[in-house]
């Protein structure tokens, strides 16, 4: 299956999956939060399939290696989030609160992780994304630049 094909299945799987939430009858915040997380992990894992290209075209074996074993971890977060999806629903069915709380917890430290994996995955090609994809700017003033003070002065005492 080529990256086009895979892209549209995932595209295709993450329109029907938000198509259908409003037919569930407005699921529980818990579900939703699931569903969220799931449509996320598609994403991730099209963007990390992106890069595994572009490895592969490069023919940058460490990349390619790097970026297929992200890939592998993001996929099997995939899983385990359908699981965990899945187990929600049928405690919110059965009103069982305590296993509600409990799946949701296990969700948010699982997305937490696949953010992680998806950056070290990003990392591995584009070696900047590691650092949170923030800019970190440094300023270094020259010693022989004057110190000014630029405190307001006190206004006058009548």
């Amino acid at each position: 299956m080529n990256l086009r094909s895979l892209t549209h299945v995932v595209w295709t799987t993450t329109l029907v999956l938000c198509l259908s939430l409003p037919a569930a009858a407005n699921p529980p915040p818990a579900v939703r939060e699931a569903n969220l997380a799931l449509v996320r992990a598609d994403q991730e894992a099209v963007r990390l399939l992106r890069l595994l290209d572009q490895s592969r075209l490069s023919r940058n074996v460490a990349q390619i290696s790097c970026v297929d074993t992200s890939l592998s971890q993001i996929n099997s977060f995939s899983r385990i989030l359908e699981l965990r999806r899945d187990r929600i629903q049928a405690a919110s069915a059965r009103r069982d609160a305590a296993t509600v709380a409990h799946e949701r917890r296990i969700v948010r430290r699982i997305y937490r992780q696949l953010r992680d994996v998806a950056r070290e995955g990003r990392a591995c090609v584009y070696p900047s994304a590691g650092d949170d994809d923030r800019t970190i700017v440094e300023v270094l003033i020259d010693p022989r630049v004057r110190h000014q003070d630029l405190t307001p002065p006190e206004p006058p005492r009548d």
